[in-house]
C-alpha cells in the first residue's frame, strides 16, 4: 500500500485539497513548492524524500497564457524534469500525470462521446503542450504512469481567470454587469471535490494503473444554463453581457467525456454539476471578501 506521496502544484486550486485528501487518507505527502523547472532541485527534493507515488500538477493550466514558450516550459520540459528524477527512484509504484482533455481538440467535432481511444487532435499551444507532455511516457516506459485527462472542473475558490470563479466573484461582490464569451458550448464539468477523490482513488489501488484516462461525469451542460441557473439560485439581478474579447477563438461546441475507462479503473465516476454547488462557490466568495 502506498504512503508516501510527492505532490507538484500542491499550493494550486487542485493540489491544496488533494494534498488534504491524501493526508486524511493516512499518507504522508511532500507538498512541492519547488519550480518543476529548476531540473537539479526538483530531483534533489524527490530522490530525498523517495516517494512511492508520485502526482504532478503543476503546470500552466491558462489556454490564453502568453508567450506560448512558457506553456511548453512548463508543461513539457517540468514534467521531463519529474519523470527523469522519478525514474531513478527504487521504490516508486505509481506516478500520476495531470493533462487536459483539451488535447481532444477538433476530434470533438467528430465525436459526440470522447474517449481514450480516439486520436487527439489539439487546437493551440496550451493543448499542444498537454499532449506533447503525454508522449514523454514513452520515453519512461519502465515508470507506472497514469496519465488523466480532466475535463472541466471548478470548486471553491477558483480563480476569477475561469468562467465560474469569475461569475462567483462577481455576484458576490453585487456588480450590476457581468461580461462573459462564448456561452453558447456545452462542456463537461465537475465538481472540485470529485476530481481530487478520482486522485486518491488512483493511488489507493493495489496495483499500479497505467495508460490514459478520462476524469469527468459524462454529461456535456449548457454554459448559458449553467450561468443562468447561477445567478437565478442566488437571487441577484445581474445582466449578462457578451464580449467578443472574451471568446477563446476556435472552440468546439460540445466537450463529454466517456466515463466508461474511469469506472473500471476505481469504481467512481464525478458527479455532473449543480446549480446548488455553483451557489456555494457565490457563498465562498462572499465569505472571503468579507472574513469574520
Amino acid at each position: 500500500m502506498i504512503k508516501r506521496v510527492w505532490v507538484s502544484g500542491a499550493q494550486g486550486f487542485t493540489g491544496r485539497p488533494l494534498v488534504a485528501a491524501l493526508m486524511r487518507a493516512g499518507m504522508m505527502v511532500c507538498a512541492s513548492r519547488v519550480d518543476c523547472r529548476d531540473r537539479k532541485r526538483l530531483s534533489d527534493e524527490i530522490i530525498d524524500f523517495d516517494p512511492e507515488a508520485l502526482i504532478h500538477l503543476a503546470a500552466i493550466s491558462q489556454p490564453q497564457h502568453q508567450p506560448p514558450d512558457d506553456l511548453y516550459a512548463v508543461n513539457v520540459v517540468g514534467t521531463e524534469n519529474v519523470l527523469n528524477a522519478a525514474s531513478h527512484l527504487s521504490s516508486v509504484q505509481q506516478v500520476i500525470l495531470a493533462s487536459s482533455a483539451t488535447v481532444y481538440g477538433a476530434a470533438a467535432r467528430q465525436y459526440s462521446v470522447l474517449s481514450e481511444t480516439i486520436d487527439p487532435q489539439p487546437l493551440g499551444h496550451y493543448a499542444l503542450s498537454k499532449l506533447a507532455m503525454e508522449q514523454l511516457v514513452y520515453a519512461y516506459d519502465a515508470l507506472p504512469i497514469l496519465v488523466l485527462r480532466p475535463f472541466n472542473y471548478t470548486g471553491l475558490g477558483q480563480s476569477d481567470a475561469f468562467l465560474f470563479g469569475k461569475v462567483a466573484k462577481v455576484l458576490a461582490q453585487g456588480l450590476p454587469t457581468l461580461e462573459l464569451g462564448n456561452l453558447a458550448l456545452k462542456r463537461d464539468f465537475a465538481w472540485l471535490e470529485d476530481v481530487v477523490n478520482v486522485y486518491v482513488s488512483c493511488v489507493s489501488q493495489r496495483y499500479p494503473l497505467q495508460g490514459v484516462c478520462n476524469v469527468c461525469s459524462g454529461v456535456a451542460q449548457s454554459l448559458e444554463r449553467l450561468v443562468s441557473g447561477m445567478v437565478q439560485h442566488v437571487d441577484h439581478s445581474v445582466d449578462l453581457v457578451t464580449v467578443e474579447v472574451l471568446h477563446r477563438g476556435a472552440e468546439v461546441p460540445t466537450l463529454r467525456g466517456d466515463t466508461a475507462r474511469l469506472e473500471d479503473l476505481v469504481g467512481t465516476v464525478p458527479y455532473a454539476l449543480s446549480a446548488e454547488m455553483l451557489a456555494d462557490m457565490v457563498d465562498y466568495a462572499r465569505q472571503q471578501a468579507n472574513p469574520r
